[in-house]
């Protein structure tokens, strides 16, 4: 299974996430399999080969994203957003990666939270923010949108905090429009450059509420790029000066 994407039957994912708890000793097993407790689709969208993601630290999310990426970048956003390809990623494919990086360590009472959290998909958040491959390949995506010559550049800045990755992709309204994303990481480079404040907690995630709310009130479709950029920079400012 190395040429082409691969995904469970809809009846496996919801028969995996129904049986957490009685299938544990799998999760957390180098040996044991869900090859034959699941049913496996081809589909006919083709992918550069196996995928090996072999680093499971933090620090290591920027390599990874790209190697997901690379690996399924035949896949639509549409055929991205399906359940069914991640759940056989994490399951099969990439189990030993997401165990690794996503469970290993956990206390016992927040095993099956995560479990559920980071191999399947219980909400729309999941998609580009929790689940363990998935979040990745979105992480590549929006590298390859917002700056294609370069995408490291990209996840080099969206991943200086795991937080600051999760607070812009948990919100639809900025990883959607790929204008104030761009516009996002512009501020963000240019707040790790110079240190301005922008980059400390309270600070950020003020900023990116704030953001939110604009997303919500006003069309920012509607807006140059450049009209986005002073909005993007003048919210920014706002919440610096908030936190001082």
């Amino acid at each position: 299974m190395t040429d082409t994407v691969y995904y469970l039957s809809e009846n496996s994912v919801a028969t995996l996430l129904s049986n957490i708890e009685k299938n544990k000793d799998c999760y957390f097993s180098t040996i044991k399999s869900f090859t034959d407790m699941v049913k496996i689709k081809k589909s006919s969208i083709s992918c550069t080969g196996s995928l090996s993601l072999t680093s499971y630290a933090p620090e290591d999310d920027k390599e990874n994203a790209l190697k997901v990426y690379e690996n399924l970048k035949n896949l639509s956003p549409k055929q991205a957003s399906d359940e069914r390809v991640w759940a056989y990623m994490t399951h099969i494919e990439a189990k030993d990666y997401t165990y690794n990086r996503w469970i290993k360590g956990s206390s016992e009472e927040d095993v099956k939270r995560r479990i559920a959290s980071r191999y399947f998909l219980p909400d729309i958040r999941s998609l580009k923010s929790r689940n363990a491959i998935s979040r990745l390949w979105w992480l590549g995506h929006a590298a390859h949108k917002v700056t294609p010559d370069a995408p490291n550049e990209f996840l080099e800045v969206m991943l200086l905090e795991q937080d600051i990755f999760a607070s812009v992709f948990e919100r639809p309204t900025m990883e959607t429009n790929i204008g104030i994303l761009t516009c996002i990481y512009k501020r963000l480079r240019e707040s790790f450059e110079k240190g301005d404040g922008l980059l400390k907690r309270e600070a950020y995630r003020e900023w990116l509420k704030r953001l939110n709310f604009e997303g919500g009130v006003r069309l920012l479709d509607a807006l140059s790029p450049e009209q986005l950029q002073q909005l993007v920079n003048d919210l920014a400012k706002n919440a610096i000066e908030k936190m001082n």
